[in-house]
Formats: C-alpha cells, sequence, structure tokens
C-alpha cells in the first residue's frame, strides 16, 4: 500500500478520495455515501437512502469509473426498504466483482442491510451499528408497537366466543378506522421480507446460529428496545468485519470532518460522490417525498 504526503493546505474531499483510492493501489473506485445525520427521517423522508435515486447516483459512478471493485464509504441514518436489495443486484448485474464497504460513523435503521451483503466491511472504532426493523413513514407508530398492538388484539378476538361474531366484527371495524391493522399488515410484511433478504444475503457465507444470532439482534427478536451494536459487537457478530486502525483511520477521521462540515448546512440531504463527480440532494431538490416501498 502506497503512503502519499498530504498537502500543506487543507485537502479537499476529492483529494481524500483520491488518497483512499492509492491507499488501495488503486485496486478499488471509491465512492461515498451520505445522507445528513442532523435531519430526521420523520420530519424529512427524502434525507433517507433512496433506492431508487441514490442507487441510480452510485451506479453512474461506477459505469463512469469502469468499476469492478468498489469500495463504498458508507455513512447513513436510514434507508428505504429496498436500497440494500437494489444497490446489490444492480451493482452485480453491471459487472462489479467486489464490494468492499467502509462506515464511517453510522449504519442505522435499513441501513445496516447493505453491509450484510459486501464481501468484506470495515468499521471506525467509534461506529454504530442499528437494528433492521423497517420505518414505516404512513402514521407516527412504531413497527414493533404496532405488532404488539395487533398481537394484544387477536388474543381478545380468541377469547370471544363464536357466538359473539358482532365483537369480533367491531374489533376489526376499530382497527380498520384506525388504521392500526392496514400498520400491522405493512409492518408484518415489511419484516418478513427483511427477515428474508438477511437470511439470503448470509446463507453458505456464515454458519446457521450466527445467522440466527443477527436476525435476534437487528430485528429486535430478544430485546424489545432498540439497541444499536458497538463496532466490536458488530464485528464479534459477523466475521467478515473488522475495526481499521492506523493510516487509513486518519484518513477516514479526516473525510468525516469535511462531511460534518458540509452537513452544518441542513439544506443537504444526501451526498454521493467519487474523486470524480458529486450528486447532491437539497432539502429543496427533496420537498415532494418519495415512497419508501
Amino acid at each position: 500500500m502506497k503512503r502519499s504526503v498530504m498537502p500543506s493546505h487543507p485537502p479537499t474531499r476529492k483529494y481524500l478520495l483520491q488518497q483512499l483510492e492509492e491507499y488501495w493501489d488503486n485496486e478499488y473506485c471509491v465512492i461515498a455515501i451520505s445522507n445528513n445525520p442532523r435531519i430526521d427521517p420523520s420530519s424529512s423522508p427524502n434525507v433517507l437512502l433512496s433506492h431508487i435515486r441514490d442507487v441510480s447516483n452510485i451506479l453512474s459512478l461506477v459505469i463512469k469509473g469502469n468499476c469492478e471493485k468498489v469500495a463504498l464509504l458508507y455513512n447513513t441514518t436510514g434507508s428505504t426498504l429496498y436500497f440494500a436489495d437494489y444497490l446489490l443486484k444492480q451493482m452485480r448485474g453491471i459487472g462489479v466483482t467486489e464490494l468492499k464497504v467502509i462506515v464511517l460513523d453510522f449504519a442505522l435503521n435499513l441501513g445496516v442491510l447493505t453491509l450484510l451483503g459486501a464481501d468484506n466491511i470495515e468499521l471506525t472504532p467509534w461506529s454504530l451499528i442499528g437494528s433492521a426493523v423497517p420505518y414505516i413513514h404512513s402514521s407516527p407508530i412504531s413497527t414493533k408497537d404496532a405488532m404488539i398492538v395487533k398481537e394484544l388484539v387477536d388474543q381478545i378476538m380468541v377469547s370471544i366466543p363464536k357466538e359473539g361474531v358482532s365483537g369480533k366484527a367491531q374489533i376489526l371495524h376499530a382497527l380498520s378506522v384506525s388504521g392500526m391493522y392496514y400498520e400491522y399488515e405493512l409492518s408484518r410484511r415489511s419484516v418478513n421480507y427483511v427477515e428474508k433478504l438477511i437470511v439470503d444475503l448470509l446463507e453458505g457465507r456464515i454458519p446457521e446460529e450466527k445467522i440466527n444470532e443477527i436476525l435476534d439482534r437487528l430485528l429486535l427478536k430478544v430485546e424489545l428496545r432498540e439497541q444499536v451494536m458497538s463496532a466490536k459487537e458488530f464485528k464479534d457478530l459477523v466475521p467478515f468485519a473488522e475495526i481499521v486502525s492506523g493510516e487509513l483511520l486518519d484518513a477516514l477521521k479526516s473525510y468525516r470532518y469535511m462531511l460534518s462540515d458540509l452537513f452544518e448546512n441542513e439544506n443537504t440531504l444526501v451526498l454521493v460522490e467519487s474523486s470524480s463527480r458529486s450528486y447532491t440532494v437539497s432539502l429543496s431538490q427533496g420537498s415532494m417525498p418519495f415512497k419508501l416501498f
């Protein structure tokens, strides 16, 4: 791996991405994607990484760079449900033979799924990995709450005598009016999709018991309360993940600080860039919410 001398003036993001490519002996195209961690998806859903908009931008950079191997600098507080599946399948489809994902700060919520489809994962020591429970934007209720309420309602309905059909009808009517039943169905299908995707991404790569442990942690099957994992916890769980140090860590720190400066301007929602080109999504561009599914 080549060592390069940092310039006397403050480096640009473009320069740092070039340095990372040199670090890996120009074997990988380095592409960065990050969303603004200061913006809550509940107030601006367009801050989520999009399976249409942002995957298209990443693929444009892959094609432009004629990339066979990609190192994805990754920083997200969440993505749409299909982001990881779209990204991984389309990358393989256009000829990417190896994907390395490097987590800068966060891979939270559905953003964690992209990591599980990578050939290898590199984590900063401070990075946090979150659950993979889908975020249902259509109402303020959480996915987990909707499923718990539905289970309670099921118990109540079972306890009603068969002759009490009108009572069951009243419960279903109340659920449909409140939107709770719809929320449950949406939650159930989304969680089932995520569970199947995780199994598909990991099957044959790691032992079955490890897959089950990952499912328990990422889908909150053990703990009701969402708990993010530290880099060390995630590394212990996923055998193809490692924690970076030394020269690479220094370069990632520098790029991270520059991202922080960019996102101080809260008009910026998402950044996708390589050393040759940048795509920026601003609040004005993302004023109309896209469908999360």
